[in-house]
């Protein structure tokens, strides 16, 4: 998702209305809901940003704050992109005082040496239960970085933690290669436990999920909630992309933004589903909304 960054520097139903008018929604049954960029435990608005996030956008989980990269940032070298251990951990309990989970990204779990592997794993066993999955990093290629995920997935597996790895992929296109028939065909169980990828442009999105649902048992799939490249975001079209994505498949939804990436001089805006305050934007509401669209 910091592709673009990089180059450039059921029981109640109810009835709303979306970009494609009339959506149905299931209000018991909400899709899951993860914001790609979580909150700076360290923002003087870390409180009001996680409340907003957890009580008017729904969200079930948060990944790190998005920091913004150095030069050497490739999806397997993280150079300044994610946050380090210690302030992960004061993001997995500052979600969980507002009921969200944390994807957590913490390279020690995947080192060659085992010790350094233990370590890491004693150091979150006590908020295992607040952590929803270990951040792999995002949108790898299908050459030798590929090759690079593959071996750390299979490090974290076998640390046997209870909690999945979780990478989002490029989805299958010229200019990136075939990224994700290159992780099912090396990573089938890990496939079938969950595919993420993300797409920005609808159609194209719907393409790709309806071929990626037959290889696994939770798609999900990405929802721009900032804006970057010429995106052009409204309240309908994140509420109508979210109903046609649950259309064909899409069980949960990786929401690119949340909070605003750090550090990125502006490139992103000022806000996403919450402001430089911490307070819920319009966005939130319709994402809240879109993760109640009912798949029938």
């Amino acid at each position: 998702m910091f592709g673009p960054l990089i180059s450039a520097l059921a029981v109640g139903i109810t009835t709303i209305a979306g970009a494609c008018g009339s959506i149905t929604v299931n209000s018991v049954t909400p899709a899951e809901t993860a914001a790609f960029c979580g909150v700076h435990p360290d923002s003087p608005s870390a409180a009001a940003a996680v409340a907003s996030l957890a009580n008017v956008a729904g969200m079930d989980a948060t990944f790190g704050p998005c920091m913004a990269p150095g030069p050497a940032y490739s999806p397997s070298n993280n150079d300044g992109r994610y946050v380090d251990p210690d302030m992960y951990m004061k993001l997995v309990n500052l979600n969980a005082s507002v009921g969200m989970k944390t994807y957590v990204y913490d390279a020690r779990m995947w080192s060659e040496d085992p010790a350094i592997r233990t370590s890491a794993v004693e150091f979150w066993t006590p908020v295992f239960g607040y952590i929803s999955g270990w951040d792999m990093g995002d949108e790898f290629a299908p050459g030798y970085e590929m090759d690079i995920l593959v071996a750390r997935w299979k490090i974290v597996e076998s640390l046997g933690t209870g909690i999945l790895p979780f990478t989002n992929h490029l989805p299958n296109r010229p200019e990136y290669g075939s990224a994700i028939d290159r992780w099912i065909s090396q990573m089938p169980d890990a496939a079938r436990q969950r595919i993420s990828f993300d797409s920005y442009i609808l159609e194209d999105a719907k393409t790709h999920a309806i071929w990626y649902r037959d290889h696994t048992n939770n798609l999900t799939c990405a929802i721009n909630a900032l804006k970057h490249a010429g995106y052009v975001i409204t309240e309908a079209s994140i509420e109508g992309d979210m109903a046609e994505l649950r259309k064909v498949g899409c069980r949960s939804f990786l929401i690119f933004g949340g909070d605003v990436p750090i550090g990125t001089n502006g490139y992103f805006g000022t806000q996403s589903l919450v402001d430089a305050n911490g307070a819920a934007t319009s966005w939130a509401l319709s994402v809240e909304k879109g993760a109640r669209v009912s798949m029938m």
